[in-house]
C-alpha cells in the first residue's frame, strides 16, 4: 500500500515515517511540508493513502482544503491535535481520524482500516434478466419477436423458409426450425414435430390419443401434430403440471 505524508511541522512528518517503517506492506513514496507541492505529485504519482495534517497555517491550503482539491482517488487519514477537525474530515470520507500525539498502536489501527477500504469488495452473483425477444428478418426488415407473444412457429411450404406466429400477426423468415430453435429458451418452448415448434404455455388442449396439441391464436384453437419422436419429452414436460387426486 503505497502512501505519502503532508504536514507542515518536521517532527510530525519524522513521527509517521518512523511509524510507516514499522508496518511491512506501507510503501512511502514521499513526504511533504507544504501541501501544493503534494498536489504536484499526485498529478503523476497517485498513490493509495494519504496522511495529512488538517491545520496548516503557514499554507494557503490546510488540509481540508487539499481532500476536496484532489479528490477521492485515494483514501486518507487525517492528522491533527484539534479534535474540531473530525467532523469535517468525516463529512470528507476519510478513513480515520489520528488526533495528536499517537503511538504505533492507534496508528496500525487506521492502517488496517485503511487497507480494509481498499480491498475489492466481492460483488454479489446476479441474476441476469433473460433475453426476452430475438430480431428476426422477415421482408427486407429486422422484426422483434417478444417470446411471450409467440403461439408457434411452422416450416412453411417452400420448406426454406417459416412462419412465426404470434397472437396477431405472421412473420415470414428465410431460416430453418433449427436455425431458430437454438435462440429460443428451452424453459417455454418445445420443438414437438419437425415443423411445429410451440410455447408450451399456449397449449390450451392436450389429445395424447391423437397425439395433437391444440393452442388459441385469435379466439380459435389450431390443432397441431405431435411426432412420434418429441412425444416422450414434450409429455413428461406437461405431466409435471398435471394435477393429481391427492396431490398424486
Amino acid at each position: 500500500m503505497t502512501c505519502i505524508v503532508i504536514d507542515d511541522e518536521e517532527f510530525a512528518i519524522q513521527h509517521l515515517e518512523d511509524l510507516i517503517r514499522k508496518v511491512p506492506y506501507l510503501e512511502l513514496k514521499g513526504s511533504f511540508p507544504d501541501p501544493s507541492e503534494a498536489i504536484v505529485y499526485l498529478q503523476e504519482n497517485p498513490v493509495d493513502l494519504i496522511f495529512v495534517d488538517a491545520e496548516m497555517p503557514n499554507h494557503a491550503i490546510n488540509g481540508i482544503d487539499f481532500i476536496k482539491i484532489v479528490g477521492q482517488f485515494q483514501k486518507y487519514v487525517l492528522t491533527t491535535a484539534y479534535p474540531q477537525y473530525a467532523l469535517q474530515g468525516y463529512d470528507l470520507d476519510v478513513v480515520d481520524f489520528l488526533h495528536k500525539p499517537f503511538g504505533f498502536d492507534r496508528f496500525l489501527k487506521a492502517v488496517q482500516k485503511a487497507q480494509t477500504s481498499l480491498e475489492p469488495v466481492e460483488k454479489p452473483f446476479l441474476v441476469q434478466p433473460r433475453e426476452s425477444f430475438i430480431y428476426v428478418k422477415s421482408e427486407g426488415n429486422l422484426i422483434a419477436a417478444y417470446f411471450d407473444e409467440i403461439c408457434w412457429i411452422e416450416t412453411a411450404p417452400e420448406r426454406n423458409y417459416i412462419h412465426i406466429l404470434t397472437q396477431n400477426d405472421r412473420l415470414t423468415s428465410h431460416l430453418s426450425l433449427t436455425d431458430i430453435e437454438s435462440q429460443l429458451p428451452n424453459t417455454l418452448f418445445s420443438r414437438i414435430h419437425k415443423s411445429y415448434i410451440v410455447d408450451r404455455t399456449k397449449i390450451r388442449v392436450v389429445n395424447k390419443e391423437k397425439n395433437t396439441v391444440s393452442i388459441l391464436r385469435q379466439g380459435e384453437l389450431k390443432e397441431l401434430p405431435v411426432g412420434e419422436s418429441y412425444r416422450k419429452s414434450l409429455y413428461q414436460l406437461i405431466d409435471k403440471k398435471v394435477v393429481r387426486k391427492d396431490g398424486k
